[in-house]
Formats: structure tokens, C-alpha cells, sequence
């Protein structure tokens, strides 16, 4: 006669971990394995088996980043990604190297080098007035005025006005109507009682300290520069 939680499986018992309490990887009543788990030998713990996506690296897994998503690095079946480098212990994957001809991680550009003064710098960014459409190819420079914004242009109207919202270099301009201004992200100014912002670093760029929205983001600190107003006329 069989006795669930002897430690002995028999026939008519699906798994015996020696004892009869649910949710460790054999039921209470050692008719079923739990979902999840894997019971090999009968009287010894059963052993949840590995989730990709659950953010912690187990069994084959070479990487788990939270997700299932591919394209950021640690795929569905949880390997590592080309270009991609992945934490041991878990968690989100970044770039391998810059200069490896793969867009990866929080690079902006990759065109093949390290060499700044391109378009692309030694770390993957933008360099300003430079486009970089192409993976591993060369970046080229932009037309501030032809109504195309691309690249570091935040704007671009096709005019050389100023108090537009669109300044003649393709920068952002805090919005004036009948003299009274309002900020824009990306503009670099930060008016009094202006609760939409918490930081602006003069771009609409991420990883650089300010967010695209122009939140602060974890691990930087950003410093106001208080300034008077222009003189009217």
C-alpha cells in the first residue's frame, strides 16, 4: 500500500517528495508534479524549473532580462543577442562594443569605428549637426533650414526666425504669445512654476542625465543654472 510523503513513488503516485504540503513541486497528494516543477528522485526536493523572462538567470539560460521580447538583447528562448553583452545575475543587456557595426544597448549610432569627430563619437552618440541613418556606414552631416528635422535637429521650420519656437540652429525655442512664454522640453530652459519638467539639458535626447520627456533619470544629477531675462524693448 502506497503512503503519500514516505519518500517512496509508488505506481500509483505521479511524484513523493516526503511529505504532503502543496506548492514545492508535488501535490499533497502525490497524485501530480505541480506545473513548473521537475520531481526526478523520489524522496528528495523537486526542482522549479527555469523562466525565461522572469529576470533571474537559471539552468541553460545564458540571459534573462524580465522579457520575451528579442531585439534588446536576451531573446524568447533567453540566449544573448548578437552585439548585445548581458549580466550574468540578470537584468537588462547593453551594447557589446562600440565601433562593432551593431546598433545595440543605448547607442544612438554605430558607424563602424570609434573615431569621434565623424558624426558618431567613440561612445555610440550623436555628435551634433551629424545624421547616421545607416548602420555601419557613414554618418553625414545635416541641413539646418530644408524642413527636414533628422539627426540632433529638434526642429526644423525652413526659416532663420527666431521666437518662432524654432531657433535658425534647428533648436527648440521656449513658446512667447503676447509676452508670455512657455518652456518646451528640449528647449533648454526651465521657467518658474513650471510643474512639466523636472530637468532640461537643451535636447529631447535619453540616457544622458534628462530623459526625451525631460525627467530626471536614475543615477544622475542635474544642475540649474539660474539666469536673468532678457531685457525688453
Amino acid at each position: 500500500m502506497s503512503t503519500c510523503g514516505d519518500g517512496h513513488r509508488q505506481l500509483s503516485e505521479a511524484c513523493d517528495d516526503g511529505n504532503t504540503v502543496s506548492g514545492d513541486g508535488c501535490s499533497a497528494s502525490c497524485a501530480e508534479v505541480e506545473p513548473g516543477w521537475v520531481c526526478e528522485q523520489a524522496g528528495q526536493p523537486c526542482v522549479l524549473l527555469p523562466v525565461c523572462g522572469d529576470g533571474q538567470v537559471d539552468g541553460q539560460e545564458v540571459c534573462d532580462d524580465g522579457n520575451t521580447t528579442s531585439n534588446d538583447g536576451c531573446d524568447t528562448s533567453c540566449a544573448v543577442e548578437t552585439g548585445w553583452s548581458c549580466p550574468a545575475n540578470g537584468g537588462a543587456c547593453g551594447a557589446a562594443a562600440c565601433g562593432d557595426g551593431i546598433l545595440a544597448g543605448q547607442e544612438e549610432c554605430e558607424d563602424g569605428n570609434t573615431t569621434s569627430a565623424d558624426g558618431c563619437n567613440g561612445s555610440c552618440r550623436l555628435e551634433s549637426g551629424y545624421k547616421c541613418p545607416i548602420v555601419g556606414q557613414p554618418c553625414s552631416r545635416t541641413t539646418c533650414g530644408d524642413q527636414v528635422t533628422e539627426g540632433t535637429e529638434q526642429c526644423d521650420d525652413g526659416n532663420n526666425d527666431t521666437g518662432d519656437g524654432c531657433s535658425p540652429l534647428c533648436m527648440r525655442e521656449p513658446l512667447c504669445t503676447n509676452g508670455v512664454c512657455e518652456s518646451v522640453c528640449g528647449d533648454g530652459v526651465l521657467l518658474p512654476n513650471d510643474t512639466t519638467e523636472e530637468c532640461d539639458d537643451g535636447n529631447t535626447r535619453a540616457h544622458d542625465g534628462c530623459s526625451s520627456s525631460c525627467e530626471l533619470e536614475p543615477g544622475f544629477q542635474c544642475v540649474i543654472t539660474i539666469e536673468s531675462p532678457p531685457a525688453q524693448v
